[in-house]
């Protein structure tokens, strides 16, 4: 963070008053050291005009996110007001209106739904309970099987944390990554979930509630009665994702779909980097090919038509 022992005692002093979870405030932040360093000034000092470059070079999908910052900005900047640390004393983010954060959204990137690397890691970091960020990760990497069964079923014995290798319960071996599997510990040994708990003018975080262990990474809370059936799962799965997207603020182009869809895509740039060949060349490799269906549990019937899908991606 640019201006960092500032910023750290803003982030003190507002962290009881739910700005935002401090996580998200330090990752907000961190979005805009670059063109502060750039410019040598902190936020608080910016125009309108830089502030909306700031917001274009962020290049969110989401006006949620957007408003989110900025609003976040906005509070900072009174609070160094407050402090003496604006010599304007003027809040240019206060000035913002939604048109203008609306002229900043990537309109192209919330249309595609394929979701970089970074940018699932990041979704993954801001989401509050580890049972979430295990299952988004886990369709990121590992795909989609029937009512994702093999997620909910997925015990810590399937994997090999010296190899970094899961042993999928639908009989895959897949290769997962270190991160995955430090969030797959995490959530084995996580036993409170925190519910969302949405009022009219802000989001809040309701009381802790405790998760049942049964054997799986993935658990229930202690409301829930019938844990057996998937179906059940999985709806309540859906529930807590689309509240959990919706409070870090990208219920408006997220689903689980833009993960699984991203997973393949990445995975297939990655084999070309690694083999230095065109990622068509690589999609029409059957070999190739077949280890990526194996690690997403997709089947591609026709690479043409696939290329042609996701032509603008590759």
């Amino acid at each position: 963070m640019y201006n960092e022992q500032q910023k750290l005692r803003f982030i003190d002093d507002k962290s009881e008053e739910v700005v935002a979870p401090v996580h998200a405030m330090v990752n907000f932040f961190n979005k805009a050291e670059q063109m502060e360093t750039e410019m040598d000034k902190d936020l608080s000092m910016f125009s309108i005009n830089e502030i909306l470059d700031l917001y274009k070079t962020i290049s969110s999908r989401s006006l949620d996110v957007i408003n989110n910052i900025n609003s976040l900005f906005g509070n900072y900047t009174s609070w160094c007001m407050s402090h003496n640390l604006v010599p304007s004393g003027i809040n240019n983010f206060r000035e913002i209106t939604m048109e203008m954060m609306t002229s900043c959204v990537n309109k192209l990137a919330m249309e595609n739904g394929i979701l970089t690397e970074e940018e699932v890691l990041h979704i993954v970091r801001l989401l509050p309970n580890y049972r979430e960020k295990f299952f988004v990760l886990m369709a990121y990497e590992t795909g989609k099987t029937k009512n994702y069964e093999h997620i909910f079923k997925a015990k810590l014995s399937d994997f090999d944390f010296d190899n970094n290798i899961f042993h999928s319960p639908d009989g895959r071996t897949v290769k997962v990554s270190p991160r995955l599997c430090d969030i797959a510990k995490e959530t084995d040994i996580t036993l409170e979930y925190i519910p969302y708990l949405e009022t009219e003018d802000e989001r809040v975080l309701n009381r802790k509630r405790l998760l049942i262990d049964e054997g799986y990474i993935y658990k229930e809370t202690d409301t829930v009665k019938n844990t057996s059936d998937i179906k059940v799962k999985l709806s309540r799965v859906r529930l807590g994702l689309r509240k959990g997207f919706r409070y870090i603020g990208v219920a408006e182009w997220i689903t689980m779909k833009e993960f699984q869809n991203s997973g393949v895509i990445n995975h297939f740039k990655k084999i070309a980097a690694e083999k230095e060949m065109d990622i068509e060349s690589v999609i029409r490799n059957k070999e190739l090919r077949a280890e990526v269906e194996n690690q997403h549990a997709i089947s591609i019937l026709s690479p043409k038509a696939f290329i042609r899908k996701f032509k603008e991606f590759l």
